[in-house]
């Protein structure tokens, strides 16, 4: 039901909304990646709204969105989740009568156990390690906290700066620390970022805005990732900033 939910936020402004699922068979390879085999496909109508044919080609662009306070990650939600089941999303748009979201997904014929040491969430076979994750927005957040399980990393997150030096304080065991730079309050990511160099200097640092002029001014002091970015951008970068920090003497954390 998530990606239904999201998918009927992001189709705000519709008189009202249909919400269909069929069984579908799936003859070949689609240009969409799905195999052959049963499927089940859940179209989410809404009557009235449309895109246009250029919203239409951005629907599942991260952190693309017509809203004033939208996150532009709705729709992209709803294409990660049906690309990572081995399905595909399609969008179909026309004037003064609707839009259509189609999620396609292949069907379970059976109910497959973990095994032993498997992250459910992931699939993989170990836990890389756990991550701090600092981020003001909750929409935000949960795709980023998504992409890193993914990845095989555990998540503590933090709405601040704050509130991540409290995390840090209990002496929990951090692989890494991504936070967004642009944040409320009286330190924003940057700052954050320089106290845990001080204070924990053998912490992986990450940064991440997807504002040029924050980015700018955190460049050359810390490693940046800019928004938007996807699983395999994410993975190179963290694997990059971890390598770095295990190729230096480690150093003692001041008290």
């Amino acid at each position: 039901m998530q990606p239904i939910r999201v998918g009927l936020s992001a189709l705000y402004g519709g008189l009202f909304f249909v919400v269909a699922a069929f069984n579908f068979y799936v003859y070949g390879v689609t240009h969409d990646g799905m195999q052959l085999g049963l499927g089940i496909m859940m179209g989410v109508i809404g009557l009235m709204y449309t895109f246009g044919t250029f919203l239409a080609e951005r629907a599942f662009e991260p952190f693309f969105t017509t809203k004033v306070k939208g996150t532009g990650l709705g729709l992209s939600q709803v294409h990660g989740f049906a690309n990572q089941s081995g399905g595909a999303v399609t969008v179909a748009s026309e004037p003064d009568r609707g839009t259509v979201v189609t999620v396609y997904l292949p069907r379970a014929q059976t109910e497959v156990p973990a095994e032993p040491g498997t992250s459910a969430s992931t699939g993989r076979q170990n836990v890389q390690g756990t991550v701090l994750v600092v981020e003001d927005s909750r929409d935000v957040a949960d795709v980023t906290s998504a992409l890193l399980e993914q990845l095989g990393y555990r998540v503590v997150r933090a709405e601040n700066a704050a509130e991540a030096l409290r995390h840090l304080q209990q002496g929990i065991e951090f692989s890494l620390l991504f936070s967004d730079i642009v944040m409320p309050g009286t330190m924003d990511g940057l700052g954050l970022a320089q106290v845990c160099r001080e204070q924990y200097p053998d912490l992986p640092i990450l940064l991440t805005s997807g504002f040029s002029d924050a980015a700018q001014a955190a460049d050359g002091h810390f490693d940046i990732l800019r928004k938007p970015f996807e699983l395999s951008v994410l993975e190179r970068a963290i694997d990059q900033v971890i390598g770095d920090a295990r190729s230096r003497p480690r150093a003692s954390a001041s008290s």
